[in-house]
């Protein structure tokens, strides 16, 4: 419990995006478990992944832009406008095929097959340019979004991922 959607949009029954966040507790020292509910394709993935130094009252900064495609190579997504400095740019792609090459200027923290993560500091508010990964031809998804910092020249920090869960149905 505890989690709050943040994204979630369906360019089929193949690729699903949800974003869900949540404000960490005491409870969450040591070895939490955490239980999802996937519908749809035959292949689930997700990370689960720590970042401090965030602002905990407005996590997100900015609405977030999605882009879809059921064909193509390049899996371009509109910029964000972000409206505070000191801010952690994200960029979340799925897809059914390999990933090729990551978003220009980014920190890639997460890759496996057809999902990436990526990262990118941000000092200053405003907009970011679109971002765009590449994959092998086929149905795909990216979201864009921005984590707030903690207050005046805080930036949030991205941590390494602390849960991986992938499963075929």
């Amino acid at each position: 419990s505890g989690w709050t959607l943040h994204a979630h949009h369906s360019t089929s029954d193949w690729v699903i995006h949800s974003i869900f966040y949540r404000v960490a507790t005491s409870a969450d020292n040591g070895s939490p478990s955490y239980a999802f509910t996937c519908t749809g394709g035959p292949y689930t993935e997700g990370v689960i992944f720590r970042v401090t130094d965030f602002n905990p009252s407005t996590p997100m900064d900015t609405p977030y832009t999605f882009a879809t495609g059921m064909s193509g190579s390049t899996r371009p997504n509109a910029g964000i406008t972000t409206t505070e400095d000191y801010t952690l740019l994200v960029y979340f792609c799925g897809g059914a095929d390999t990933i090729t090459a990551a978003p220009s200027g980014m920190t890639e923290v997460y890759r496996s097959g057809g999902f990436g993560i990526w990262v990118e500091d941000r000092a200053s508010a405003g907009a970011t340019g679109s971002r765009t990964s590449s994959q092998t031809s086929s149905f795909w998804a990216a979201t864009t979004f921005a984590i707030r910092g903690a207050g005046s020249a805080s930036r949030p920090l991205f941590r390494q991922p602390r849960r991986f869960i992938t499963a075929r149905r």
